[in-house]
């Protein structure tokens, strides 16, 4: 069985890490999936086939990850057992490893055909410090001609759903009370223009917050479920 879609790859290999001990977020600086277990991150770059732009794709991530593999189908290497093994011997020699999706009736199956020596302590600390910061997986790995939610995207959220539960509030509160330190940041600069200043250093949800917000309900959901809880 064929997937039509890179994001459909994610789940698979989301589940996967995860059952290894991983915590996983998709989309992390242009990285299809990044995991982090204690000292040891991984990033995996999802591909349809194997192909040059897949590889050079592995090598950037190379640079600010020392642990990297490749997600294919199976049904890639056409049982052509001579091409599965030039391409292990290729990765392996670049140090990226290899995992094979499959797709069956039964379920998914996983295979790492080529592994590497998980080296601790070795990611790029701007993607480390991304990938700490969001709180919630919204994204799916290889999504295409999809606004993908960072770091920022998710505080901004937060933000906005205090003041959806709290009504108008000082910037210096919502910092205070979100634990934000951002907070009074995103207010003030307001890029979206999802905030109203209404007096000096106090702000309210604008109408334009209300016509952007379902691109991101499920994410602004779960804030504001966070803040009603905390307020009964």
């Amino acid at each position: 069985m064929k997937f039509n879609y890179e994001s459909e790859l994610y789940p698979i290999v989301k589940d996967y890490l995860e059952a290894e001990g991983y915590a996983v977020k998709s989309e992390v600086k242009g990285s299809d999936v990044m995991a982090v277990a204690g000292a040891v991150t991984v990033i995996v770059e999802l591909k349809l086939s194997f192909n040059l732009k897949l590889v050079f794709q592995a090598l950037n991530r190379l640079e600010v990850c020392r642990n990297v593999f490749i997600a294919i189908p199976d049904y890639t290497f056409n049982a052509r057992t001579k091409r599965k093994r030039d391409i292990v011997k290729l990765m392996r020699a670049l140090g990226i490893g290899i995992m094979i999706i499959g797709k069956r009736s039964s379920g998914a199956t996983i295979e790492v055909a080529s592994n590497i020596n998980l080296v601790g302590e070795a990611a790029d600390a701007h993607l480390l410090e991304e990938f700490h910061s969001r709180r919630y997986d919204l994204n799916s790995g290889g999504m295409v001609k999809a606004k993908i939610v960072t770091a920022f995207r998710e505080q901004t959220i937060a933000v906005a759903a205090f003041l959806k539960v709290n009504g108008v509030t000082k910037a210096a509160e919502v910092k205070r009370l979100t634990g934000l330190d951002s907070a009074a940041s995103i207010l003030q600069r307001n890029y979206d223009g999802w905030f109203e200043r209404v007096k000096r250093g106090h702000y309210q949800l604008s109408d334009k917050f209300y016509e952007d917000i379902p691109k991101y309900q499920q994410l602004y959901d779960f804030y504001l479920a966070q803040y009603r809880d905390k307020m009964d």
